[in-house]
Order: C-alpha cells, then structure tokens, then sequence
C-alpha cells in the first residue's frame, strides 16, 4: 500500500507536468499567432503601398485626361472663333461683362468661377455647324435657325466631358433662354433660369449688338444700352439688367467693348 507521503508527491509531479504543459502550449500559441500577425500585418502594409501606388497612378491618370479634355475644348473654342473672324473674341468679351455683372450682383468666389467657366465655352458646340450657317450673310431660313439652335445643347455636352466644368453645364445649356419664356432650348422662363445662364444670355447679346456681324452693323453704344433696357422682363432678367446698368453707371470700361472710351457712352 503507497504512503500518503509518495502518493501527494506524486499527484504534485503530475500538476507540475500538466502546467508545463499547458505553458508550453500557450507560449507555442502565442509564438504562432505573433508570426500570423506579424505576416498578416507585413501583407497588409505591402497591400496598402500597393494600392497607394494604384491610387496615384489613378489620380495621375485621372488628372491628365482632364488636362486633355480641358485643352480639347480650349482649342475647340478657339476653332470656333477662327472660323468666323465677325467673333474673334467673343468668348472673352462675354466672359469679362458677366463677371462684372456677376460681381455687382455679389455672387460668390464659386459662383464667379462657374460663371466665368461657362461664358468662355458657352458657344464651343458651334464647332459642330456648318459655316453656310454659322457665317451666313443675312437671316437664317427656319431650317437653318433650328440647326443653329442645337449648338447650347452641344456647348453643354462637350464641356461635360470635364468633370471639373460640371457645375457649369446648366449656365451652358441654358444661356438663350428667356425672361419670358420665348427663348430655347426648353423654354424655361423667369427664375426658373439658372441666374449664371442669364447673365451670360444678356452678356452674349449686349456683344452681338456692339460687334459687326455678317448679318448686321453694330449698333452705337447708346442704341445697344437701350436694347437691352427695353428687354428687361422680357427677354432678359430685371435684376440681371438692373446690374449690368448700374455697371454701365458706375464702371463702364467694364463692359465696353475694347479699346471703346468711357465718354461714349450716356447714362442710362
């Protein structure tokens, strides 16, 4: 028959064996799990350089084909007024009235950004009709009228290839609408009229008026000033005219014509 004594030193062996055993079990746990994380940790950090790389690379990419785009519809502008030498610079001259206008109006940093965007490129999509019509030397035909008509809708379509022009689509597409509801190409009326794309509307024809065309002489300036307030609330609108008049007052060299003195011009 064992001792009590032999058999407590045995049973304290086999605790001392098992709990070594357990030790050893969760130091090799904890050994394998460290090196998990640490590979999982390394793979992850050589993923995510990777996919930095792809990232850059993307925004790279991204960013010189809107470079591309940009300069596409640079030169597709200038094509426009290269073809037509009546509006050399038109794209400029209407840029620079509805910026004054703009800033009388208060319009914000973002806002005259959007609205000088769209003035330069509101006529791009006349790249796309033909010179028989775009430099006709007398009315245009119905026909002729309706295809001169599409050029807002493919302005608007060419500067949405830019997605950083996007904002300054609706001022594009919309810029020959009217006050009352008679202009296109939806008909809008009033304020339903993106307020950029009625300050580039009046902007636009305030430079037809003062600009020798195939199809007209220019108007002085006085007879011009007159054409516009006689189109407030109707073709134009009244807020949009009141600025522009306040600029004629206050700041005419803004919205003259180059090279045309201030003195020429009666207050209205």
């Amino acid at each position: 028959m064992l001792r009590p004594s032999v058999l407590d030193a045995g049973v304290a062996q086999t605790k001392r064996t098992v709990w070594i055993a357990i030790a050893l079990v969760f130091a090799v746990l904890w050994i394998a799990l460290t090196l998990l994380v640490r590979g999982a940790s390394a793979r992850l950090s050589r993923q995510n350089e990777a996919f930095q790389v792809r990232s850059r690379d993307l925004l790279d990419s991204s960013r010189r084909l809107e470079e591309s785009l940009l300069e596409t519809v640079e030169t597709l502008n200038a094509a426009v007024e290269a073809r037509d030498p009546y509006t050399a610079g038109h794209s400029q001259r209407v840029r620079r009235v509805s910026l004054a206008i703009g800033r009388e109006l208060g319009l914000s940093p973002k806002q005259l950004g959007i609205l000088g965007t769209a003035a330069l490129f509101h006529d791009v999509g006349k790249i796309g009709i033909p010179d028989s019509i775009l430099t006709k030397a007398g009315p245009l035909e119905p026909a002729e009228a309706a295809v001169m008509r599409e050029h807002v809708t493919r302005s608007a379509e060419i500067v949405a290839k830019v997605s950083s022009f996007h904002d300054a689509v609706p001022a594009i597409g919309h810029h020959h609408e009217r006050w009352d509801g008679l202009g296109y190409p939806e008909g809008l009326a009033g304020d339903d009229i993106p307020l950029e794309a009625a300050i580039i509307g009046l902007a636009d024809a305030w430079d037809a008026m003062t600009t020798n065309r195939p199809y007209a002489v220019a108007l002085t300036l006085n007879e011009a000033l007159m054409q516009i307030r006689t189109g407030r609330g109707k073709q134009f609108n009244p807020a949009v005219v009141d600025a522009f008049s306040d600029v004629a007052k206050r700041r005419p060299a803004e919205i003259l014509p180059p090279e045309t003195p201030s003195a020429s011009v009666a207050v209205v």
